[in-house]
Formats: structure tokens, sequence, C-alpha cells
């Protein structure tokens, strides 16, 4: 697909054949890592609109009262439900 050529020439981005929003719809994705961990954009297979993005965090940590550190991975999905266009700000669609 059209996807996976463009991807195919960023470096370190490649493309997920499926991936899950939050609102569980399955898409096509482009993933990437990064120090802070790993980030998926999810896009609709036929009509590549936008439906969420799901970011995992691997350098988290949690720290105790005692200041003891452990590990503790953090998951953040998100899915874009709706979409409108208003005349002027503040107004409600």
């Amino acid at each position: 697909t059209a996807l996976n050529s463009a991807v195919a020439m960023i470096p370190d981005v490649t493309p997920v054949k499926h991936a899950v929003d939050a609102a569980g719809r399955t898409g096509v994705g482009v993933t990437w890592h990064d120090p802070m961990g790993t980030d998926v954009l999810i896009f609709d297979p036929a009509t590549f609109a936008y439906l969420g993005h799901n970011v995992t965090s691997d350098n988290a940590y949690h720290t105790d009262p005692s200041g003891h550190r452990t590990p503790a991975p953090v998951h953040v999905d998100t899915a874009v439900l709706a979409i409108a266009i208003v005349n002027q700000r503040g107004q409600q669609p």
C-alpha cells in the first residue's frame, strides 16, 4: 500500500498490520521506538482516517515512600470517536 511505501522511507518507523485503538477498532499503524518507549499511530485500513494512538513507556518508575524505585511501565491508548467543525471559538457542535 501507499502507507507501507511511505513508511519504508522513514528511518526507524515500521508498519503495523493489526493495531487496536482504545475503542477496540482494528486498523493499520505505524510504530517507532524512542528513549521513552514505543508509539503507534493507528489509521482506518480503508480510508486511512486517524483512529487513535497507543503509547507504552518502558522507562517509567514508581518510587515508594522509602525512596526505592521499581519499574512501572505505563500504557496509554486513545481513540478519536467524533470530529466536528464549528464556526467560532467556544461554539459547541
